[in-house]
């Protein structure tokens, strides 16, 4: 609200003396008003200033002209008979109100001098140019309402603005606030490092057998890397590397850990031998890169998703396809398995968890998301589901109701992978911003482990391990108490 100014300040801010004319007032606020406008200023600092000013000086001179206006019967006669001026106070609002009242009784005229009044003194004010506006729509001034009405409008969209860049301002320092205020210690998670892998280029991709022994890493190189944890080579464990035509976009054991299956930018899928690394078969049943493979738990069949929004499943061995679901309307970017209520997950871009009956493909059920999914992984007891996405946190679900159960929130990139570790007891997620995150489940707390850079990890059920695969190419093994 303007600050209210009292009969004498005003005639000091209009260079006037007590007991000037109405005719004196006039001509002391014109001159001011033309030596004082904003636009005879270039400089943004005199411009401002000049705008402040000139506030001062309207203000003044409606409280000195309303005198007559509000109460032309308050007249002080002075030892000299000259008439000096009011003090009754006006502010923006009290007129705007004074125009209303006015406005609603039929007396337009009056109310657009009222309205005019007020938005000299508060030139920003929206409702005065609105009722204005509505006052000389009644009047029949087609031109001049329709010119008040966009200057609310303007108004309206420069304040829209405003409380924008405010509400971006709060958040930038209450984020700010967030991240330089002192930090409670994490605790450390119960681990530590045994062996690193060096694959040689940036990992994408990380796959663990069931029974912990092998691992395959498949880098920015378009290879490959099969390695055998069992046996203490100084050459690091590698047992064979398998050149790719296209980048890999993921990598898959089977239940028996005797293949490997790998999913290609070029829609083809590859299925290979653990022990020797040879190609058992490749087949092309997608048009868009593939992005998630499974092979099935009979190991007969691969089930494939794609950016061409479908599920496929397609046999090994004749390397033909044998289903289509049309699972989602854009990319489904990974699949999970409960291999022990039959059920199929899948997660897209569309926004979407759906379950499906492995063995008639109909869906079940479909879980909302607020933003794109781009992983998930279902626990080891079967009981949960964990996704992540573009909203840069991970989500705990129940399987069975589907549920959201905790939200899991820090990372500042979208997550590029999420996994339990052995007990179901904790998440461990990757984000593109290389962080690697643990999540105690049951409390929600953050643990600490120590390392950077990383793009994927995955837990390993049988050997209570943790695999970590950094841009820099090294793969971490984190032994986990």
């Amino acid at each position: 609200m303007t600050e209210q100014i009292d009969t004498n300040s005003a005639l000091k801010t209009l260079n006037l003396k007590p007991g000037a004319s109405q005719e004196e007032i006039k001509q002391a606020y014109r001159k001011l008003a033309l030596e004082c406008h904003p636009d005879l200023f270039l400089d943004p600092t005199q411009k401002r200033g000049a705008e402040e000013k000139i506030k001062i000086i309207n203000q003044a001179y409606e409280q000195l002209k309303n005198y007559q206006y509000i109460d032309t019967n308050t007249v002080n006669t002075t030892s000299s008979n000259k008439t000096s001026v009011s003090s009754t106070a006006s502010t923006p609002e009290t007129i705007y109100q004074r125009g209303m009242s006015k406005a609603s009784t039929g007396k337009y005229s009056e109310a657009i001098e009222d309205f005019t009044i007020a938005i000299r003194l508060k030139p920003d004010y929206i409702e005065a140019y609105k009722f204005r506006a509505l006052a000389c729509e009644k009047l029949g001034y087609v031109n001049r309402a329709k010119s008040d009405y966009k200057k609310a409008s303007e108004l309206e969209v420069i304040q829209r603005k405003f409380e924008l860049r405010e509400r971006i301002r709060k958040e930038q320092e209450q984020k700010y606030q967030q991240e330089t205020a002192p930090q409670k210690p994490k605790r450390a998670y119960p681990c530590k490092l045994v062996k690193s892998l060096n694959h040689g280029n940036c990992i994408w991709r990380l796959a663990v057998s069931a029974d912990g022994q092998f691992i395959a890493s498949a880098g920015s190189d378009n290879i490959i890397k099969i390695w055998n944890l069992s046996i203490c080579e100084s050459t690091g464990n590698l047992i064979h590397t398998i050149k790719h035509d296209q980048l890999i976009r993921c990598v898959v054991f089977g239940n028996d850990n005797q293949m490997l299956a790998s999913g290609s930018d070029d829609g083809s899928i590859a299925v290979w031998q653990v022990a020797t690394g040879k190609l058992v078969n490749k087949f092309k049943v997608h048009s868009a890169p593939v992005c998630s493979v499974i092979i099935s738990p009979d190991n007969q069949t691969i089930i494939s998703a794609s950016n061409d929004t479908s599920i496929k499943i397609s046999h090994i061995s004749m390397g033909e396809m044998l289903h289509v679901v049309k699972a989602h309307t854009h990319t489904v970017h990974s699949l999970t398995l409960s291999t022990e209520k039959q059920i199929l997950i899948s997660c897209s871009s569309d926004k979407t968890i759906k379950l499906w009956n492995l063995k008639t493909l109909k869906s079940i059920s479909v879980i909302p998301h607020s933003a794109f999914i781009t992983c998930i992984a279902i626990s080891p007891n079967e009981k949960y589901v964990a996704s992540g996405g573009f909203d840069q946190s991970i989500i705990l679900w129940d399987i069975s109701t589907g549920k959201k159960i905790n939200t899991f929130a820090g990372h500042r990139a979208q997550i590029s992978s999420v996994s339990f570790s052995c007990d179901s007891q904790i998440i461990g997620s990757t984000s593109t911003d290389g962080a690697l995150k643990l999540w105690q489940i049951s409390t929600g707390e953050e643990l600490n482990i120590g390392t950077s850079k990383i793009n994927v990890a995955k837990f390993s059920e049988v050997s209570k391990s943790l695999i970590c695969a950094t841009s820099e190419g090294i793969i971490q093994i984190w032994q986990c108490d």
